[in-house]
């Protein structure tokens, strides 16, 4: 059974979560403030951990900060009213994977919570099916320059910090299955993981020129942004189901 920690100083949205959890057959662990959630997290080290930001002691942010010092894989959850730009990307900084609006929702939160685990399922599959690279050897500059490489090869390459090896490995890879270019709300959709998320990973993918924009002109407004996978990359992902 996997282990979910929870921390929120409000007693009852502890107590519906707690119970959210166990309808999910999750286990619960819960922590009323941020340091107790962090001496909660190393006594039991949880599988996901669903954090309020608005805490005495430890406020939220400091918390995944915390946290993240000691542990860069374990998904975390922020819960939190504030829809500000600002705060989230202040969050994700700090090593957040996703977001959750209160008032909470069970349906919403147990999606959140199943497509995470399913991440670091995948990240574990990922990291085992990709070849380690060979040594180098005398090849030739010019026939090194042509070389265009894997898919899998030029993402290793597109972590950087506030970037989550799993979720643009899951996002990656379900835009490489497609025949047809996806917009985010589809690509949000099908994967399960944020809009915003979807978005702010899709743009770093089109910077590092693994994905290409596909504009669509429809006959009213503004055209809308398709998007589909470099092709000049050899797609080496294999992954055969990304829906929760």
């Amino acid at each position: 059974m996997k282990t979910i920690l929870i921390i929120d100083d409000n007693e009852g949205i502890r107590y519906t979560l707690q119970e959210v959890c166990l309808f999910a057959d999750f286990k619960p662990v819960v922590a009323s403030n941020g340091k107790e959630g962090v001496q909660k997290f190393l006594e039991h080290q949880p599988d996901l951990i669903l954090v309020d930001f608005h805490m005495p002691v430890m406020d939220g942010l400091i918390t995944v900060r915390t946290i993240r010092q000691m542990d860069q894989t374990t998904p975390i959850i922020v819960l939190t009213v504030d829809e500000r730009q600002q705060i989230v990307e202040e969050f994700i900084d700090a090593g957040a994977n996703d977001f959750a609006l209160k008032p909470i929702k069970a349906p919403d939160i147990i999606s959140r919570i199943r497509v995470h685990m399913k991440l670091a399922d995948l990240e574990m599959e990922l990291t085992n099916s990709i070849p380690q690279p060979e040594q180098p050897t005398s090849v030739p500059q010019a026939t090194a320059e042509v070389t265009t490489g894997t898919l899998s090869s030029v993402l290793e390459k597109a972590i950087v910090k506030g970037i989550s090896k799993k979720t643009l490995y899951l996002i990656a890879s379900y835009i490489s299955l497609q025949d047809e270019p996806q917009t985010i709300e589809l690509v949000s959709q099908e994967t399960g993981i944020s809009y915003p998320t979807v978005h702010r990973y899709l743009n770093h993918l089109v910077e590092e020129k693994i994905v290409v924009i596909k504009n669509d002109y429809g006959k009213v407004g503004r055209p809308k942004n398709h998007y589909t996978w470099n092709k000049m990359y050899t797609n080496d992902m294999n992954l055969k189901q990304m829906k929760t």
